[in-house]
């Protein structure tokens, strides 16, 4: 039981490692999305109806919300891997914290058009596209509501056994 608990933590911890590279990587990808549509330009039909600066700033808002969600990620992993915490108030809400962060970067992506970068001959901005439903972040957000209710139900059971013990 001892050797599943240290390969429980061992795995935890290569988690927490991989979650704090793709943090980083999501910065980055924030300092290359916003060099990029600097030095290259927009799309005509996006410069045309002013709203260059409403897409930056909602890309950029985008990317710090990817690095948030993970860093929270980070922060309830911890949490297991240092006081084998699962069930608790704290748990709970780092969850309802990471499904309404993805959430917004749903709506965010309902409010502006995505743009796609061409590599095929540098980089040129491809034309705009209408917004979109990221069918695959709203699931994934409506499954950790999901979660967070399980471990509200943990908590709440973990609760009444200690009461009654």
């Amino acid at each position: 039981m001892l050797d599943l608990a240290k390969q429980a933590s061992k795995l935890i911890r290569l988690l927490i490692a991989l979650c704090c590279v793709l943090t980083f990587g999501c910065l980055i990808n924030l300092i290359f999305d916003v060099s990029d549509m600097l030095s290259i330009g927009f799309p005509s039909n996006l410069e045309a109806s002013g709203n260059v600066w409403c897409y930056l700033i909602i890309t950029f808002c985008s990317d710090v919300l990817d690095a948030v969600v993970l860093v929270v990620f980070v922060s309830f992993a911890l949490v297991v891997a240092r006081k084998g915490e699962i069930f608790s108030k704290g748990q709970t809400y780092r969850l309802l914290v990471i499904a309404i962060l993805m959430l917004v970067q749903v709506a965010l992506g309902l409010l502006v058009p995505s743009i796609s970068l061409s590599s095929f001959q540098g980089y040129e901005a491809g034309a705009a596209v209408g917004p979109t439903l990221d069918l695959r972040q709203l699931s994934t957000s409506i499954m950790f509501f999901i979660f967070a209710a399980i471990s509200e139900y943990g908590r709440i059971l973990q609760e009444d056994s200690d009461n009654i013990l």
